[in-house]
């Protein structure tokens, strides 16, 4: 491989990273205005437990926020799932799998790090 096609290589990733952060932000919208509707829901269900029943335990507030966190989160996996499927990509795109194995790659390279520049020794310290 010349040094040619490696840039070629690169220059294509990159591109692809900056059209996905594009789309991503657009779908972000989306989600933001999901988690918007979910939270007014939210504090539609908790302002008529206060007023028609009784007041929510912290237990059931946080239960309540947590659904509407887990929900919106499942919508913004939902667009970015529908949205790659449209473009005929995968989910997963080859620069995902690539800062995967670098992150995989550095945390082991810091285990074997500590390992081998210990120092059993507490003087050395």
């Amino acid at each position: 491989m010349t040094d040619f096609d490696r840039a070629e290589k690169k220059i294509k990733a990159i591109r692809s990273l900056l059209e996905r952060g594009a789309t991503y932000r657009t779908i972000s919208a989306f989600t933001a205005f999901i988690g918007g509707l979910l939270s007014l829901g939210g504090f539609a269900t908790a302002f008529y437990a206060k007023h028609h029943r009784h007041s929510l335990s912290p237990s059931q507030f946080v239960i309540i926020w947590l659904v509407i966190m887990g929900l919106t989160a499942l919508s913004s996996l939902i667009f970015l799932w529908r949205d790659a499927v449209n473009r005929g990509e995968p989910f997963f795109s080859a620069g995902d799998e690539m800062r995967h194995y670098q992150r995989h790659a550095r945390a082991v390279y810091r285990r074997r790090a500590d390992v081998f520049h210990s120092s059993p020794d507490p003087a050395r310290d």
